[in-house]
């Protein structure tokens, strides 16, 4: 069976991606408008003749039509080992977007582990999850599961369900309790 490619676009999450997962990493694309940038040489810095790259405007704009997609890296799955880190566990979200929002503000007060309860099928390197949480799911292990049953974690720091009647966006309500968690 061929291994699924995935894609991080965007500065940031490419730089994550890097620092964190590199073995995972098949090539990084650079458009020819960032080799004018001071980030470029940042790159190039890390990744010269450790990783593949290349210069690349037609692969760019087939993955992505926004402006700023200056950096996109094609990468493997990776295995994520879970462990007795922090564990954050959300149950009913649905929208990637808010996922990599509540990712990347879980990975800000710390939380290393993040279980997303969903009946819906997703991907967890969906390229907008990615771009969404600012690299921060390179910074953390995250899995779905169907079930809170399916999984078994001894010690789970914390649990957010979101509830039908918000009056809130769940992301900011996600936030909210983890700066409150954090105060206590």
């Amino acid at each position: 069976m061929k291994e699924r490619i995935f894609y991080s676009i965007g500065v940031n999450p490419c730089l994550e991606l890097i620092n964190n997962h590199p073995s995972s990493i098949e090539c990084v694309f650079f458009s020819s408008k960032f080799k004018n940038k001071p980030k470029y040489f940042e790159f190039l810095n890390i990744i010269e003749g450790k990783l593949n790259y290349k210069i690349d405007d037609e692969f760019i704009r087939s993955i992505s039509d926004k402006e700023n997609s200056d950096v996109i890296i094609t990468f493997k799955e990776y295995k994520q080992i879970f462990n007795n880190n922090k564990t954050l566990i959300i149950e009913n979200e649905t929208d990637v977007g808010s996922i990599g929002t509540i990712i990347r503000t879980a990975v800000a007060f710390d939380y290393k582990q993040i279980l997303i309860v969903t009946r819906n099928d997703f991907d967890i390197f969906d390229s907008y999850l990615i771009r969404a949480s600012m690299g921060a799911i390179f910074m953390c292990n995250v899995a779905t599961i169907k079930d809170i049953n399916e999984y078994t974690i001894k010690d789970i720091d914390l649990y957010i369900k979101k509830d039908k009647d918000l009056t809130l966006p769940f992301q900011i309500k996600v936030a909210q309790i983890l700066y409150k968690e954090s105060i206590k």
